[in-house]
């Protein structure tokens, strides 16, 4: 196996996240814009595979990559998965601990504001009564 950088996107990620949930095969089409340069994540590709990506990086061609669920689970995507995984538990399992904290900020913040409101009105009543 190679090690290769590439960038890849959100859903491309989650194709991923989904072949290796369901331990099925992937195919991920790469654009030339992903393949080209430093790449955001580590990857192992097989000799095959890396020779097709070169070949379109001279070309300047987009690829289609054909991975097998063993090649997803010892490939060096797993943790490209698990940071998707973990950001996505945040935002569906977790999402209703962050809804809660932004309802309990908003009933906080409504708090302080009727808090300062009366405070001003009761230091109004108090002017007006030592007058």
């Amino acid at each position: 196996m190679i090690k290769t950088k590439i960038n890849l996107s959100e859903n491309q990620i989650r194709k991923l996240a989904a072949a290796h949930k369901n331990n099925t095969s992937v195919r991920i089409r790469l654009s030339y814009e992903q393949i080209k340069g430093k790449g955001k994540y580590k990857i192992l590709l097989n000799k095959t595979q890396k020779e097709k990506l070169n070949e379109s990086k001279k070309q300047e061609k987009g690829v289609v990559l054909e991975l097998s669920y063993e090649h997803i689970k010892t490939g060096g995507f797993l943790p490209i998965i698990i940071g998707l995984a973990t950001a996505i538990g945040a935002l569906a399992g977790g999402g209703a601990a962050i809804a809660n904290s932004v309802i309990s900020a908003k009933h906080q913040k409504a708090e302080e504001e009727e808090t300062q409101r009366h405070n001003v009105e009761m230091e109004k009543y108090l002017k007006i009564q030592k007058l």
